[in-house]
């Protein structure tokens, strides 16, 4: 049973790139932030959380997309609205890490009332510098 335990918590990567493996130097690391989206297109290919932790793919400019989400069915469906997404391109670096990232801001009534966030931010960042190379980040 620990064995199993420990098992599932390896991480797990999605190579999005042809080819023989390549070291870690010559590609770009996209990861799901921990506020992430529960899925992300890259290049048109949808990437589930569920299924990897991050996805290796060459340096480049890319095509990247997502919404919020928390994986969950109500969640998936009441946040399922196009101005709830974003879709930006963005260039990454060869032996860099980036992670995609969701936060909202509530109206105080939300505490109390529920209903939506008065404004959701969807962005990408250097995992390095912190710096946001697409997208708009929450302050």
């Amino acid at each position: 049973m620990v064995l199993a335990l420990i098992l599932g918590c390896a991480r797990h990567g999605y190579k999005l790139y042809p080819g023989a493996v390549r070291p870690a130097s010559e590609l770009a690391k996209l990861k799901f932030g921990t506020r992430g989206p529960h899925a992300i297109e890259i290049d048109g290919l949808r990437v589930t959380r569920a299924d990897y932790q991050f996805v290796e793919l060459t340096p480049g400019r890319h095509e990247i997309s997502w919404r919020p989400g928390l994986g969950t069915s109500w969640w998936e469906t009441h946040y399922d609205r196009e101005e709830l997404s974003a879709v930006v391109a963005v260039l990454l670096m060869a032996g860099e890490e980036y992670s995609v990232h969701c936060d909202f801001e509530y109206a105080p009534a939300f505490l109390f009332w529920g209903g939506e966030p008065e404004r959701t931010y969807l962005w990408i960042e250097d995992d390095r510098n912190g710096a946001v190379v697409g997208g708009e980040k929450k302050p």
